[in-house]
């Protein structure tokens, strides 16, 4: 079986590595927290679904960007707080298993 406790550490994992690291690549993620390619794809679509990260650009050229610090223009320590914890919400949310 899955263990949910590795999944949510990968996906905080992967979400802080994309908030340190603006336009990073799927396969850059992959290669730095040594997680296949097909795990790292998984968890970006339901880091998306989640409107957490986007992908900015081409696809050669492009890459994925953590959402919260470009989008929100009121941006203070509160909502960083707010969105730190966005990371561990993702993990409780069912839905974009359902939809795969």
């Amino acid at each position: 079986g899955k263990a949910p406790i590795l999944e949510k550490k990968r996906i905080a994992d992967i979400f802080l590595l994309i908030k340190e690291n603006p336009k990073i690549s799927a396969v850059k993620i992959s290669e730095r927290i040594h997680v296949s390619q097909s795990t790292v794809n998984r968890i970006l679509a339901q880091l998306k679904a989640e409107g957490l990260i986007e992908y900015v650009g081409s696809k050669k050229t492009g890459g994925y960007y953590a959402k919260d610090a470009k989008s929100s223009p009121g941006f203070s320590p509160q909502s960083a707080r707010r969105h730190r914890n966005a990371a561990n919400m993702v993990s409780c949310t069912n839905r974009v298993d359902k939809e795969m």
